[in-house]
C-alpha cells in the first residue's frame, strides 16, 4: 500500500505527521525534547521573547515525513 501524501501539523511541543492515500491513512506524533515553555514577548523586556529553533526536532519531523516517500 502506498501512502503518497503527507500532512504535517507542528507546534512548539509536538508534530502530528499524517500519511494519506485514497484508501488508507496513518499518523505519527513526534515530540520535542526541548524543555522550553511557550514564550511570548512582554513589554519593557530585553530580547525577542522567543526560544531558538530546535533543529533536531525539525529534522526528526522531516525524517517522519520522508518515510511516506519510502512506503
Amino acid at each position: 500500500m502506498s501512502l503518497n501524501h503527507a500532512v504535517i501539523w507542528i507546534d512548539h511541543k509536538e508534530a502530528h505527521v499524517m500519511f494519506l492515500s485514497q484508501d488508507a491513512s496513518e499518523a505519527e506524533i513526534i515530540k520535542t525534547k526541548s524543555t522550553h515553555s511557550h514564550l511570548h514577548h512582554k513589554a519593557n523586556e530585553v530580547g525577542s521573547g522567543r526560544v531558538s529553533l530546535d533543529v533536531k526536532y525539525l529534522h526528526s519531523v522531516m525524517r517522519g515525513r520522508h518515510q511516506s516517500d519510502q512506503q
